[in-house]
């Protein structure tokens, strides 16, 4: 399994594969991630949430405050 708050860069996630993920991102779910937050501190829970935030609203991402807590 892979730990929600770990940092992506952690991971093993190399600029190559930052770009790799971020074409995929814009492509298939419209979001603009910049590869530099991907290789930064970004975790995948921020990611996701950011994600949701920018597919859904600011609603999804209180829900999804209430519903992590």
């Amino acid at each position: 399994s892979i730990a929600l708050d770990c940092p992506i860069n952690q991971l093993g996630v190399d600029s190559l594969m930052a770009t790799e993920i971020q074409l995929l991102l814009d492509t298939k779910l419209g979001l603009s991630i910049s590869v530099l937050e991907l290789i930064g501190e970004t975790t995948i829970r921020g990611l996701a949430t950011q994600s949701l935030k920018t597919l859904m609203g600011d609603a999804t991402t209180q829900s999804l405050k209430v519903a992590t807590s």
